[in-house]
């Protein structure tokens, strides 16, 4: 019969969209970073995730770059099979907003948080 044995289980490798999240990093885990946005904060409130993400723009925050690197964040946290959904809109932190009006600039930083929520 052989050294097999069918209790010990095979290792396999990453499939799907974990080994996806790990391209985004170039294989060192879990992204924190990609293409102009990074992840601020993870934190968790009631239960679920939440997943603040920071960029340069508007539209660097409301990419599919900014949701699909918060939705990477799931496994860190093991929830594999998580759902994902925009919190409110985008927002300029209070400090940038008050620095960007005295200095008469547009702002430089914004934000959007995504809550990840648990799969059965």
């Amino acid at each position: 019969m052989g050294d097999a044995n069918i209790l010990q289980p095979r290792p396999v490798g990453e499939s799907g969209q974990q080994a996806q999240a790990s391209n985004l990093s170039g294989g060192k885990g879990i992204p924190k970073e990609s293409d102009g946005v990074k992840i601020f904060e993870t934190r968790f409130e009631g239960g679920r995730l939440v997943v603040t993400v920071e960029g340069s723009s508007a539209e660097r925050v409301m990419s599919t770059d900014a949701k699909n690197l918060a939705y990477a964040q799931r496994f860190e946290y093991g929830m594999t099979n998580a759902g994902i959904e925009p919190i409110a809109g985008i927002y300029v932190p209070d400090e940038e907003r008050y620095a960007a009006e005295k200095e008469t600039r547009a702002p430089t930083i914004w934000r959007r948080d995504f809550r990840l929520t648990p799969g059965i």
